[in-house]
């Protein structure tokens, strides 16, 4: 995408695009502190020499990039008043409500829910105002905490753009009939319809979304990073960890399956994530054993041991060299028990070795 050079050493790095987006450079920005400086120093550019020049000395350059990207489920949008909102379906074009009287067809459907508790009323003055001046012609004045007037009379601006929009045969409220695009019937009800001028935020699901199905692990504990590697770092967040934690998208880090986020619910056939309880309880619950082994023991930090059957103990089990190739062996039991390989989470190794380290013995019985 653009290349550095170094001019001391000569040398040239070359930085690529990344992602999968195509993207088209907008702007680029040079940053720097200003200089004056000789011409026997840096070669000066003037056509007939000059005795010094003024060049700014380049310390960082900012390249804009542009994306095109068509909106999806789940990119963030907002009016000018603060009614932010995120893209919840993607309905067909055809399947759209449509005016009866013009045919236009609405791009934003938004729940009439979101006005009384934020109380913004300035997006409905906005959609009566612009209507009106759509079919006027002309600009409105939109300054703010300023009082409409005719004269030196007060005017509210529902009579100012309801008596331009009843001019041209609309309803004063700003209301319109509408046909349902799915069953091409008309609906019972006038509809608040008018043009808001929308933006699309830079919170985008292209740019946040993360799916890990293996990568990085935690060195200790073999587990996926996560937001803290131990109970240690989410207690003393400041203090010096075990070792360091394999999180974040960038870094490839998984997405923590907690106690306390959020739940699990099946409905429909289908997985979907409510902010209810505990993600655990929950599948439990369920009776989901399958589940709950695939998230918190296959894909976590699954690991193969050797167990010795007659103590019990997985520490103690080493390979040695026999007649035939190398076998376990346990040491406790000097080769007198029979050693058979298990399935368990790697951190049940790691107790074993932290609280042998303390004089205590770990045990495992298999059936």
């Amino acid at each position: 995408m653009y290349s550095v050079v170094d001019e001391t050493t000569g040398a040239e790095k070359v930085t690529k695009h990344k992602g999968e987006d195509p993207a088209y450079v907008e702007q680029v920005t040079v940053l720097g502190a200003g200089s004056r400086e000789k011409c026997g120093i840096i070669a000066c550019n003037a056509a007939h020499g000059c005795p010094d020049v003024n060049r700014r000395s380049v310390q960082k350059a900012n390249v804009k990039l542009v994306y095109n990207r068509n909106p999806i489920i789940g990119d963030k949008f907002s009016s000018r008043h603060g009614q932010k909102g995120v893209l919840s379906f993607l309905w067909p074009d055809e399947d759209m409500p449509y005016v009866a009287r013009t045919g236009i067809r609405p791009d934003i459907i938004i729940n009439p829910h979101a006005f009384p508790s934020r109380m913004t009323i300035g997006m409905l003055v906005e959609s009566l105002a612009s209507k009106a001046a759509a079919l006027d012609g002309k600009f409105v004045d939109a300054t703010p905490f300023a009082a409409a007037s005719k004269g030196d009379a007060y005017e509210s601006p529902l009579a100012v753009c309801g008596e331009a929009l009843t001019a041209h045969g609309f309803s004063a409220l700003g209301g319109e009939t509408m046909i349902s695009g799915t069953g091409g019937v008309e609906m019972k009800v006038d509809i608040f319809i008018g043009p808001v001028y929308y933006q699309r935020l830079r919170h985008q699901v292209s740019d946040k979304f993360q799916v890990r199905s293996v990568g990085p692990v935690n060195a200790l504990t073999h587990q996926p990073g996560t937001s803290h590697c131990c109970s240690r770092c989410s207690v003393w967040p400041d203090i010096a960890c075990c070792t360091p934690a394999v999180k974040g998208r960038k870094a490839g880090g998984g997405i923590r399956f907690g106690e306390m986020v959020s739940s699990l619910l099946t409905r429909t056939g289908r997985i979907i994530l409510t902010r209810l309880s505990q993600e655990r309880d929950s599948l439990l619950a369920h009776g989901a054993a399958y589940l709950l082994q695939d998230r918190l023991h296959l894909c976590s930090d699954r690991t193969v041991l050797d167990v010795c059957t007659r103590c019990g103990g997985m520490l103690a089990v080493v390979s040695r060299a026999y007649v035939g190739g190398n076998r376990p062996s346990c040491r406790m039991c000097k080769g007198g028990g029979r050693v058979e390989r298990c399935a368990m989470p790697k951190v049940l190794h790691l107790l074993s070795a932290e609280i042998a380290a303390m004089g205590i013995k770990l045990t495992l019985e298999l059936a």
